[in-house]
């Protein structure tokens, strides 16, 4: 319990420290969780060393057993609302009930994680190709199966063969986002797992109908006394690669590597720099312009060894926003891999007196016809950027 509130808390710290907006979403649901189960655990444990308590309410062994048994279902259902209300929403989109699984493509998160450079295959272009082309056959049936496994989060509490087995399924599935997107939901692997390790501990008897009913209950109507995710959105060929890059003495400038701001680095991996609802690139309208003003920083940042501008703490929103920018629509077409042709277009802003400055690059898949493979995708973005 500890080790997670401490991640809960360096998440908040880091938002203060570096104006970043770090989300809680995948920490938060696992503290409560364990908080849930440790509490009652440590509670139990004291009115069992108090004879008086423990003799009024009867706390022999079985009954302790029991009722850590049923904090445990509950905690379980509590995690087990974040994959139904997800399935639910991905239901409520606005194509319809079928849109996620028939549109929703999740193959066309590699491109953009091979560019932002979190793609765990990067490295081993055949092997990428082979992902890309892998997830693009599968797309539907694993669409289907992702929203199935989500809304039997209701049914699997009925039987403890069930939960088992659902749980696997959603550790297959955050390792699927995790191979296509770069996307690693490590705490909720982390938690499915010790889910499944005290399942496998339990006996079928021991699951009676009390924990049942209690596990469904808390899937269904946890949401109020649990933080509930709803995830729900559609994968699609365009993607927003955000970057820093150091101006040297020498007058070059370079990338800095993600792995450049330490524990922000996942953060500026992903893009995720500004605060939601701040700004947002659906906000400009198809072939428009958007002129964002860009928010000095308080004082300069202090110099790296190397030359490299080190990153400061901003002000109470973050100032990492673009210049000017066109942005067009974004055309599906079939083949291979729908990116020949693509244009990205990008501008750079320079911050403060430190001169480190942040490009947007936006690429825009309008291929009439499919290049070869992924990686003569990657150098034709790569050749335009550095261009």
């Amino acid at each position: 319990m500890a080790s997670a509130l401490l991640i809960w808390m360096m998440r908040d710290l880091q938002s203060g420290l570096t104006g970043f907006y770090f989300s809680n979403l995948d920490i938060r649901n696992v503290v409560e969780a364990i908080t849930l189960v440790s509490l009652a655990a440590g509670l139990v444990g004291s009115m069992r060393h108090a004879p008086r308590v423990s003799q009024a309410l009867a706390l022999n062994q079985d009954a302790v057993a029991r009722g850590l048994l049923l904090v445990f279902a509950a905690a379980i259902g509590g995690h087990l609302g974040n994959y139904f209300y997800s399935g639910v929403a991905k239901i409520m989109l606005d194509g319809g009930p079928l849109s996620w699984v028939l549109d929703n493509r999740l193959y066309d998160g590699i491109p953009g994680a091979l560019e932002k450079g979190t793609l765990l295959t990067a490295a081993f272009p055949a092997l990428t190709q082979a992902e890309y082309d892998l997830f693009k056959a599968l797309s539907v049936p694993m669409n289907f199966v992702a929203l199935i496994a989500q809304l039997l989060a209701v049914a699997a509490p009925l039987r403890r063969r069930w939960l088992i087995w659902i749980t696997i399924a959603y550790d297959i599935f955050h390792l699927s986002v995790y191979l296509a997107l770069g996307l690693l939901f490590w705490k909720w692997i982390a938690l499915n797992t010790i889910i499944l390790t005290t399942l496998l501990a339990v006996k079928d008897e021991q699951w009676d109908k009390a924990a049942r009913l209690t596990c469904l209950a808390c899937a269904l109507v946890g949401t109020a006394f649990f933080h509930t995710a709803t995830l729900a959105w559609y994968d699609t060929p365009g993607f927003t690669s955000v970057y820093f890059e150091a101006a040297l003495k020498n007058g070059k400038r370079v990338r800095i590597p993600n792995a450049y701001f330490l524990s922000s680095s996942y953060q500026v991996s992903q893009g995720r720099l500004w605060w939601p609802g701040a700004w947002s690139i659906s906000t400009i309208p198809s072939g428009g312009r958007c002129c964002i003003t860009m928010m000095p920083l308080p004082a300069a940042p202090a110099r790296h060894r190397s030359g490299l501008c080190r990153p400061s703490p901003c002000t109470a929103r973050p100032l990492l926003l673009g210049n000017m920018f066109r942005r067009s629509t974004a055309k599906r077409s079939s083949g291979s891999m729908r990116a020949a042709g693509s244009t990205i277009i990008w501008c750079r802003t320079t911050m403060c007196r430190a001169r480190l400055s942040q490009t947007h690059s936006i690429a825009l898949i309008s291929a009439t016809s499919p290049p070869t493979s992924l990686s003569t995708t990657r150098s034709a973005c790569l050749s335009i950027m550095a261009g």
